[in-house]
């Protein structure tokens, strides 16, 4: 007599058989889909190919002093926003600057 355990099993051997089975016969389509979508991705300038992958921008590369200076600007406006609602950062019940009358 089978199992409920035998027919979980089945169902797993049967599904993976069916997934396999539609992969293989979808394969021509999953091919076309990437081809578009490799095209696509090569008119906005991303290149995919077996090499790597190549980013066409029209931006310079930025030298080191560059780099060092917009990340110092970031982190500089970030601790400015963070100090800016320094409340956010605390649990428990919120501050009111209403203060209730007794």
């Amino acid at each position: 007599m089978a199992t409920v355990g035998d027919y979980i099993g089945l169902s797993l051997v049967l599904a993976l058989a069916f997934v396999v089975i539609l992969g293989l016969r979808h394969k021509a389509d999953a091919k076309k889909v990437l081809s578009d979508k490799k095209k696509d991705l090569k008119t906005h300038g991303i290149d995919i190919s077996s090499e790597g992958v190549s980013i066409r921008t029209n931006h310079h590369a930025l030298s080191r002093e560059e780099y060092i200076n917009a990340t110092q600007k970031k982190f500089n406006e970030g601790g400015a926003y963070m100090a800016e609602h320094m409340d956010a950062m605390k649990f428990g019940p919120g501050q009111s600057n209403d203060k209730k009358s007794s």
